[in-house]
């Protein structure tokens, strides 16, 4: 992930071979800066908005925009 005048953005991102349990599905995507520990890796983004997705073992492509906003911009 790299920010740049306040822009986040990240190369496409592939999630492989996602498989869940049940009949659930993927609503939305976190970003976190990952620290090594949980109760100390703050949240960046939580980004909802898109058509859900059902895992069905196979990869999961995320693909971020590439338009003046990318992932999102402050």
């Amino acid at each position: 992930m790299s920010i740049t005048n306040g822009v986040f953005d990240a190369a496409d991102s592939t999630f492989t071979a996602v498989a869940i349990s049940g009949s659930k599905t993927v609503q939305a995507l976190v970003v976190y800066k990952d620290t090594g520990s949980a109760a100390t890796s703050p949240l960046i983004a939580y980004i909802d908005g898109f058509t859900a997705v059902t895992p069905n073992g196979g990869n999961i492509t995320v693909t971020w925009d590439n338009g003046a906003s990318k992932i999102f911009a402050l």
